[in-house]
């Protein structure tokens, strides 16, 4: 039975073979057609309307250089590596210093410095995210941009690939995150309709103090170890304002 089985895949194996020699040799007759059409300056059989004049090359790889450039001196090459057309950019001690590809998700593009090192790369992520990666010299990243749903966002990174400041939009207005070593945010600015706001956050990410702007008023607040407003300062058009609270949030203390 599993000698038989096998012997069938083989055989659907083979056949999908022939089916895709098929389908190449018709596309190339299709396009053989497209070619006589042109030249009899006569409409596309696809489309119905006329092709401009093309030349067309069969080939997976085409060298582009100066015919009077020294052997290995700066060249174009296109290629078609693994059904993902594309261009690469040499210089003249033969390194590739940008790439132009077309992938799964889009076109890409990548700068590189004369190590070889990835310094700009340009391209789309799978979900469809446009992307913006600036790299040190070393390669690595040191700052990106994307566009997603909410908006723009521009990301800092350290030496660890860690993501250190946020610059993005909020519901109300631009923000911006700073964060430590470990990834948590130490500091947040805000603007919104009400005004702007500044929080600080201990090393867990929990917020301990901030300071809000109004129309009529600022305030100052702090908070304590376990989340609890500890007090608030503000200041009005009647002068400031000084509130202390217990550990459960009830008003301890006020001035005046």
């Amino acid at each position: 039975m599993n000698e038989e089985l096998m012997a069938l895949q083989n055989r659907v194996a083979s056949q999908e073979a022939e089916l895709k020699s098929l389908r190449e040799e018709l596309a190339m007759v299709g396009w053989d057609v497209e070619g006589i059409l042109s030249k009899l300056d006569l409409p596309s059989h696809r489309t119905g309307e006329k092709w401009p004049h093309f030349v067309r090359i069969m080939a997976s790889c085409i060298r582009l250089m100066d015919e009077d450039s020294p052997v290995g001196g700066p060249q174009m090459l296109i290629e078609h590596r693994e059904g993902k057309p594309g261009l690469e950019f040499i210089d003249g001690k033969g390194k590739v210093r940008g790439e132009l590809i077309l992938t799964e998700t889009g076109v890409g593009l990548m700068v590189r410095n004369a190590e070889g090192k990835t310094v700009v790369s340009v391209g789309e992520s799978d979900d469809a995210v446009p992307h913006v990666a600036l790299s040190h010299a070393d390669g690595t990243v040191a700052m990106g941009m994307q566009v997603k749903g909410g908006g723009p966002m521009v990301t800092l990174v350290n030496a660890k690939n860690h993501g250190v400041a946020f610059l993005g939009i909020g519901e109300e207005g631009g923000e911006l995150m700073l964060a430590g070593r470990n990834e948590q945010p130490a500091v947040k600015l805000k603007g919104t309709d009400a005004g702007g706001v500044v929080t600080v956050h201990e090393p867990g990410g929990q917020v301990m103090g901030a300071i809000t702007a109004t129309v009529d008023m600022g305030m100052l607040t702090v908070w304590g170890p376990h989340g609890e407003v500890a007090s608030t300062l503000g200041a009005g058009e009647e002068g400031g304002v000084l509130f202390f609270f217990d550990a459960d949030g009830a008003s301890r203390e006020s001035l005046p």
